[in-house]
This record gives C-alpha cells, sequence and structure tokens, in this order.
C-alpha cells in the first residue's frame, strides 16, 4: 500500500471514530448497564485539548462510574442520579485530542 492509500484509509478511520466536534462516536469499554451511556469529547482551548468523559443514566436508578483513560489511569469517579448527567475531566492541557477511556458503572442506591 502506498504513503497516499494509508494516508486515506487513516483519514477514513479518523472520520469514522470521531465527529467535527471532537466527540466519540466509537464504543467506550467496560461493563455497564446498558441504560447507563457513556461518551468522550476532546475539547480545544486554545492551547491544548481538555479531555472529558461523560455518563448520561437513563436507568431507573442511581449509578456510580470509575473512569480511567489510556491518557489518565488514576481512578475517577461519578456518581449519576436516575435521569441524569454527570462529566468528569480527566486530562487538562493535553498536545493530543484522542484519548481511549474505560467506564465501568454499577447500580447504587442512595439515600
Amino acid at each position: 500500500m502506498g504513503l497516499m492509500s494509508a494516508l486515506v484509509c487513516a483519514a477514513l478511520l479518523l472520520a469514522y471514530t470521531r465527529d467535527t466536534q471532537g466527540q466519540s462516536v466509537a464504543p467506550i469499554a467496560g461493563a455497564r448497564p446498558a441504560c447507563a451511556i457513556a461518551s468522550q469529547q476532546s475539547v480545544f482551548n486554545g492551547v491544548a485539548y481538555n479531555h472529558i468523559v461523560s455518563v448520561d443514566n437513563q436507568c431507573s436508578h442511581a449509578v456510580q462510574c470509575v473512569v480511567t483513560t489510556d491518557v489518565n489511569p488514576t481512578p475517577s469517579t461519578l456518581v449519576v442520579s436516575a435521569g441524569a448527567h454527570a462529566s468528569t475531566n480527566t486530562f487538562l492541557g493535553s498536545p493530543s485530542r484522542m484519548f481511549v477511556p474505560v467506564v465501568r458503572c454499577e447500580s447504587i442506591r442512595v439515600r
């Protein structure tokens, strides 16, 4: 495969896995209820990218999620009430917009 073909393939793959806002359209790894929808976004702040992971809880119960990424393996915990949305900024000021999150969620009871 020539260099031009490789570049075209890479561009098509990038277009498939990212929309124009830097938000992932590829599935995010990690065990969680189907009603806990995880997403990722890279937000350019004028100098670098902030890596944001969000959970949209469409469940009828609260979930607790542990978020890690390949760039920042330190776990962040999100507690998301039923029908709510929460986000965490996993990395500030990355030179790259690319990151791979893992989001693991389980059902919990909130008192």
